[in-house]
């Protein structure tokens, strides 16, 4: 008699051995767009650069864990070092964009005198904005000027810029965020696997299921600031006849290398990339400095010095915010014409903070409600996540919102169902369904990992 092998129970979240199943509308739909799709089933593949953003994650909380114990960082502030943790990996992803696999550089930078060249996010000489030089002085050369009726106005040759562009700045957002819900989840010890994307269209960016939830994640990433990459050139740069000027640098004659720190003024030093290292570069080298407690420490101040003065907006002092996405525009008279100088379109406001986003937020996780009705476990639930939280527009775009339910049109009261069962922003979060805040404990991290569990911190671990 044949020996019959044991069926392989696939699993598929709290669907997995859910009796009500077979007649599940929602499960029809999650089997065929999701459960049976391979980047569901299999752990994920981790590329080099995956791999570098875990160790720096790690890294990172290991000293966060340090502060904790030396009375320099609590709970109540771990949001805002974990802000100023994904502002920092998605610096390092940002960086190695500017080089090739030939470790040279793929764009021009700025020349600030004889010997230094920047690589800018705005179109603002970020090394003058910190020195606190006037606005008319930190103004990057080349601009595109239009002449208006009224005036003129000039807008940064964005392209010139060191972002990068269009989807590419909400994938290597995403990118980052997953570092850090592999290290979240696996301090929760959960089991939740935390996965790409899925839905009908690709509606899903990520979701995290366990045997009790599957939650259907919309992300925003954007950075509140990254940080530019600064040269220092082996032998003076020819004789300038402007303070700034772009130009094209070998990697030759690269000196140093150094992520500059506006609101502190000061640098994370980083190596000369080469061909063998271009993988994973800088995030080696970040994960290495941020294994220092201190830096971690400069590095939290930093950044909760510019979401301090981006929350006062009018009030921001210029040597913080001209270094910030999103930053917006300044007037002058130059040779008795009105000017508009633009430096960086309002429409990169970070985290959950752009209005737009809030609205896509919204509409995509009411999407996800058509599922949760018929659902008859009530195991389904909808997250917006971004790397802070509505900073400026909490109270008019999202209290309202917050902590309202929806329902079918033929639903009963007791079938309503939240808009946002949670909304995560790491400066703030807030859960409907309490379920999730037991997956989502990024307090755990503050915790000794339990032997064992590092593993997990891999992408093709449980998370």
């Amino acid at each position: 008699m044949p020996h019959l092998r044991p069926k392989i129970i696939r699993f598929e979240g709290p669907c997995t051995n859910c009796e009500y199943k077979q007649n599940c509308a929602p499960y029809l739909e999650l089997r065929e767009h999701l459960f049976s799709h391979a980047k569901f089933r299999r752990t994920p593949i981790a590329t080099p650069l995956d791999a570098a953003l875990d160790e720096t994650v790690s890294q990172y909380v290991a000293s966060l864990r340090t502060l904790d114990s030396q009375g320099l960082i609590s709970a109540g502030t771990l949001g805002t070092a974990l802000s100023a943790l994904v502002d920092l990996c998605i610096t390092g992803v940002y960086t190695n964009g500017l080089v090739d696999n030939s470790a040279e550089f793929l764009q021009r930078g700025v020349r600030c005198g004889t010997e230094t060249v920047v690589f800018p996010y705005t179109w603002m000489c970020p090394l003058c904005v910190a020195a606190g030089r006037p606005k008319s002085e930190c103004y990057l050369p080349s601009a595109r000027r239009e002449s208006k009726a009224a005036g003129a106005r000039d807008y940064p040759q964005v392209e010139w810029l060191a972002k990068p562009g269009g989807r590419a700045i909400g994938d290597q957002g995403i990118q980052v965020v997953k570092a850090l819900l592999r290290a979240t989840l696996a301090a929760s010890n959960s089991g939740a696997r935390l996965r790409d994307g899925g839905g009908a269209r690709g509606e899903f960016d990520l979701t995290v299921a366990t045997d009790d939830l599957l939650a259907f994640i919309e992300v925003k990433a954007k950075p509140l600031i990254a940080y530019p990459l600064v040269i220092k050139t082996a032998a003076a740069l020819s004789e300038p006849t402007t303070r700034h000027d772009w130009t094209d640098v070998s990697m030759s004659k690269v000196e140093e290398l150094s992520l500059f720190l506006g609101a502190t003024q000061t640098s994370l030093a980083l190596s000369v990339p080469s061909k063998k290292t271009i993988s994973t570069w800088p995030l080696t080298d970040l994960a290495r400095a941020v294994s220092n407690p201190a830096t971690v420490a400069n590095i939290v101040a930093n950044w909760a010095q510019h979401a301090e003065a981006y929350t006062q907006w009018n009030n921001e002092p210029d040597r913080l915010r001209w270094h910030r996405f999103g930053c917006g525009n300044y007037r002058c008279t130059e040779d008795g014409i009105r000017v508009e100088k633009r430096v960086a379109n309002t429409k990169e406001l970070p985290g959950l903070d752009r209005t737009d986003d809030i609205k896509k937020g919204a509409a995509q996780v009411l999407k996800y409600s058509r599922l949760k009705f018929q659902c008859k476990r009530h195991a389904l639930r909808a997250v917006l996540l971004g790397n802070t939280h509505a900073l400026t527009h909490h109270d008019d775009y999202v209290s309202p919102l917050l902590h309202l339910k929806v329902i079918e049109a033929s639903g009963q009261a007791d079938q309503a169902e939240w808009i946002f069962d949670a909304m995560i922003g790491l400066t703030q979060n807030h859960f409907n369904a309490t379920d999730l805040e037991a997956v989502f404990a990024f307090e755990n991290l503050l915790k000794e990992p339990t032997p064992g569990n590092e593993k997990d911190l891999s992408p093709g671990g449980r998370g």
